[in-house]
């Protein structure tokens, strides 16, 4: 005996069923299209967030709130910024910036992280917002043209939040904010004296000593150390990235608070009797040292390398192929991935560091605190190391469309890693040569002003390096004039062509093709 079709359902009934459930699907199909408001999650390509989420978020609820209810009312432009100046650092203003994007990245149709240490590293970021959004012209290398068109997009579209990280200076930010702004900005900056006038301020301090308690105990899983916490908290001085680093250390090591409490105690007197600390009250540099004690040579070197390093967007290829300038045993991991990768993983159990699966991201605090633990010779190796292997990974050319973006990308690396060359006086050859090659992707990228600069103190170094009449010191003049050219400086202009063709005559002679170049250079201006 076979059942009815229906189940004994009266067909009416089964029909009207089916009727109100494609109804129901056809609905939701086109609510989906035509009325959801869209996150980010609907454009993919249009969600830059180098940083992690940190699922083990705490503390910071009450300020997650106020600023979306800040950025939600009238105010369009919000600065988070320390509210003491004594406080150097690691208050978890990055920390809330990215806990805000990811909790509210359905509510934006773009949402874009900006290194915003220099200009150099926000116009890097207009122009892959640019080259995302479709609106980057082909052969484009205007950076002036590239913003521009970046804002128009941006005043001529809502939906939108930019967060700027770590922006020093606040007339640095006024160039980039669009005329009518209909998205939001957001702002992270180590400095406590913004204006009012340029955004609306939102203070961030330690965390209150409920807030840290919370923060250990809730890390931990173990409320039966209440009394530890709460003494832990007082001696890290409530600071985030000190109580970070704690219960990274309790956590990987399995011990309790009270050992760990009892050891930080001991190595903090030391810290503080052994010089001038980086972090207030040498907090930072104890929970380091404890965890430093901890781990392997090869992680020890990355993390010292990683100090000369611009702090995000360390990647992994630009280290294994520069891993010929690494001291061993570094050196022999850097040449297999899955060996960096453990070291790293090594240093973020810790949380020394980051690592996502192409690159590494340190705090920049932690990047001063290891920079001081190191004698002055170990600074000199991971300083030459950094800027050899920077350079040697920075390889644009002007007629090598293939390497803009690599280059791009890498422009902030150059700049810290000459830097820090520059500054222990190491390598300086390879820094001169950096410097050199930066100068002209700001030259060809049309930010003169920052090619002069670089050239001006590449000039300066190759003639202390090498002498005043080397033929490197003429080609570092000869370019120097190329660029005040373009700046209509054309008095300066003159003097470097004609010091470039006095070195020439030294060095090849009256007739030979490069002496020719520097005269006609020399004739162009004078005729």
């Amino acid at each position: 005996m076979s059942l009815p079709l229906n189940f004994g359902i009266p067909y009416h009934t089964l029909v009207t069923a089916v009727i109100i459930a494609l109804s129901t699907a056809l609905l939701a199909v086109l609510y989906q299209k035509f009325f959801r408001k869209k996150g980010i999650n609907d454009y993919p390509d249009n969600w830059h967030m180098p940083h992690r989420q940190n699922l083990h978020f705490t503390g910071r609820e009450e300020q997650i709130l106020a600023l979306h209810a800040l950025l939600h009312a009238s105010v369009k432009v919000v600065i988070i910024g320390m509210k003491s100046e004594h406080v150097s650092g690691g208050i978890g203003k990055s920390e809330l910036a990215i806990e805000f994007a990811y909790r509210c990245r359905d509510e934006y149709s773009l949402i874009w992280w900006i290194d915003a240490e220099t200009i150099f590293s926000i116009e890097t970021a207009y122009m892959m917002i640019a080259r995302n959004l479709g609106i980057l012209k082909k052969n484009e290398r205007d950076q002036n043209s590239i913003s521009a068109a970046v804002k128009d997009w941006l005043s001529m579209n809502g939906e939108w939040l930019l967060v700027f990280d770590n922006m020093m200076n606040e007339e640095d930010l006024l160039p980039y904010i669009p005329s009518e702004v209909k998205g939001r900005i957001l702002v992270t900056t180590p400095k406590s004296d913004w204006k009012e006038s340029v955004a609306a301020r939102f203070s961030l301090d330690v965390f209150t000593p409920k807030e840290a308690v919370d923060f250990l105990l809730e890390r931990e899983g173990n409320t039966s150390e209440a009394r530890e916490a709460e003494e832990l908290s007082k001696e890290t001085g409530f600071l985030p990235l000190a109580l970070e680093q704690a219960c990274a250390h309790i956590k990987y090591e399995k011990i309790s608070i009270a050992q760990y409490l009892d050891s930080f105690r001991t190595r903090r007197v030391e810290i503080l009797m052994s010089g001038s600390p980086a972090s207030p009250n040498g907090v930072v540099e104890t929970a380091c040292d404890l965890s430093f004690s901890k781990l392997h040579e090869e992680a020890k070197q990355l993390l010292f390398l990683c100090a000369f390093l611009h702090p995000e967007d360390i990647q992994f290829e630009m280290i294994k192929d520069g891993a010929e300038h690494l001291p061993e045993p570094l050196r022999s991991a850097a040449y297999d991935i899955l060996r960096l990768r453990t070291a790293a993983a090594s240093l973020t159990s810790y949380s020394l560091l980051y690592y996502e699966e192409n690159m590494i991201i340190i705090h920049r605090l932690m990047q001063k605190v290891i920079r001081n633990r190191m004698d002055a010779e170990t600074r000199k190796i991971f300083a030459g190391a950094a800027v050899a292997i920077v350079d040697k990974a920075f390889t644009y050319g002007e007629y090598k469309q293939e390497t803009w973006e690599h280059s791009d990308r890498l422009i902030a690396q150059a700049l810290t890693a000459t830097s820090h060359a520059v500054e222990e006086e190491e390598a300086l050859g390879t820094a001169i040569d950096l410097i050199n090659n930066t100068g002209l992707y700001f030259q060809q990228t049309s930010r003169c002003p920052a090619a002069r600069e670089r050239l001006e103190l590449g000039l300066a170094l190759s003639g202390k390096v090498y002498g005043p009449d080397n033929a490197d010191v003429a080609v570092m003049h000869d370019n120097l004039a190329e660029v005040l050219m373009k700046l209509r400086d054309f008095e300066n202009a003159k003097k470097h062509f004609q010091r470039a063709l006095e070195i020439g005559i030294k060095v090849y002679g009256e007739d030979h093709p490069t002496t020719n170049l520097y005269r006609e250079n020399v004739e162009s201006l004078t005729s």
